[in-house]
């Protein structure tokens, strides 16, 4: 059970407009007197962490977020309305916004702590993952939602840097060595329901091909304690007309979960 001395993680694997549906977990779990200890996040779920920032009252009033979040329309943002160099969508302008929106602000000034992961894809032969608790929090969450090669790998520090889903699940290995007792991840699941270019197609059923594989090695070797799949309800991740409906999904989620605890 889940009491006030208990250290909890929260794991956010991402999944585009579904990632708005985490929020509404860490929301209830608020309302009910208890936050988690420290958050891993990657892909969109950074995005809702630079959010968080941007909005320091979203636990009284959620819905300026929400709206900002649903203004994004992050798929066609992230993959075709930016800025190209060479034929490869650029992550320029994506950078640009959150910077401005955090105000260059580091991951070390986020509320609860957090692990931004990504990916080293510098030697493609040996990827490694990179889970940063400092650091830029704008260029590192641009480098966790940039999947090559659709988009151009974020250099910093002489690596190069993608989606974290390359090498990570949960990171729960890294949230048990900081003391997280008990984990819940947050597993997307979440198709491109709606048309997409055909590389994008191929690139998704790679990385799901991947994911499967980091799943099953991860929760072999450092199993997490809950997870809660959103296979079942059917959203896709590009479904950010349905924020508000991702977010209310979210805090049933929460009130179930933190019963059931």
């Amino acid at each position: 059970m889940i009491t006030n001395n208990k250290k909890l993680a929260f794991s956010n694997r991402g999944g585009g407009a579904v990632s708005i549906a985490y929020l509404g977990f860490e929301f209830e779990f608020n309302k009910m007197g208890r936050r988690p200890d420290i958050i891993y996040a990657q892909s969109g779920s950074a995005i809702v962490e630079c959010m968080k920032i941007a909005f320091p009252d979203w636990r009284e009033d959620p819905y300026p977020l929400l709206d900002k979040f649903q203004s994004l329309r992050m798929w066609k943002f992230i993959t075709g309305q930016v800025r190209k160099q060479g034929g490869i969508v650029s992550n320029y302008k994506l950078n640009k916004y959150l910077s401005e929106m955090t105000n260059g602000a580091d991951i070390s000034e986020c509320e609860i702590p957090v692990i931004i992961g990504s990916s080293d894809l510098t030697d493609p032969d040996e990827p490694k993952p990179l889970l940063s608790m400092t650091g830029d929090l704008a260029l590192l969450t641009t480098a966790t939602t940039t999947i090559p090669p659709m988009k151009q790998f974020v250099e910093y520090k002489g690596m190069r840097l993608c989606d974290g889903a390359f090498t990570n699940v949960y990171a729960a290995k890294r949230l048990r060595e900081l003391g997280a007792e008990t984990i819940i991840g947050f597993y997307p699941h979440s198709a491109a329901h709606t048309p997409v270019p055909k590389v994008l197609k191929d690139l998704r059923a790679l990385m799901v091909s991947q994911l499967y594989y980091l799943h099953k090695l991860e929760n072999q070797n450092h199993p997490i304690d809950i997870e809660i799949d959103f296979k079942k309800f059917g959203y896709s991740m590009n479904d950010f007309r349905k924020t508000r409906e991702l977010f209310e999904l979210g805090r049933k989620l929460g009130r179930e979960h933190f019963e059931l605890l």
